[in-house]
């Protein structure tokens, strides 16, 4: 079973993803439970901890914590691929999409905050 968090295309998520599929992050990584991996469309997986996070970016809807998601622009130091994950954020994450955010690789993580600062984004690019 595969989790499904389908972003708004046309809100926040939206823009995040296509930003990041600008720069070279056109795949959509998945959730598998069976496995605890992250699958791509064409059906390879992915270790979390094998899994970069180059980018994230908190998205918040109002005050309703169901619609507080995490878009995260992900990639392989070993193969290169690079990709999104898109996550519900708070108490409603699945467990599967918990165990693999607490197991990505956080040494090359930017921030919407920290690219606002150092004026990356201003360009174009995630």
């Amino acid at each position: 079973m595969k989790t499904e968090m389908g972003p708004d295309e046309t809100g926040p998520e939206a823009a995040s993803l296509a930003r990041l599929a600008a720069v070279g992050y056109a795949i959509e990584f998945r959730a598998d439970e069976a496995s605890r991996t992250l699958e791509t469309p064409d059906g390879r997986r992915y270790r979390p901890e094998d899994l970069v996070i180059d980018h994230v970016a908190r998205i918040e809807h109002g005050t309703d914590p169901a619609g507080q998601a995490i878009v995260f622009g992900l990639r392989s130091a070993r193969y290169g691929t690079r990709g999104t994950y898109c996550v519900p954020y708070g108490p409603i994450m699945s467990r599967v999409d918990a165990f693999i955010v607490d197991r990505l690789d956080r040494r090359g993580e930017r921030t919407d905050a920290s690219r606002a600062a150092s004026g990356v984004g201003d360009t174009g690019e995630p």
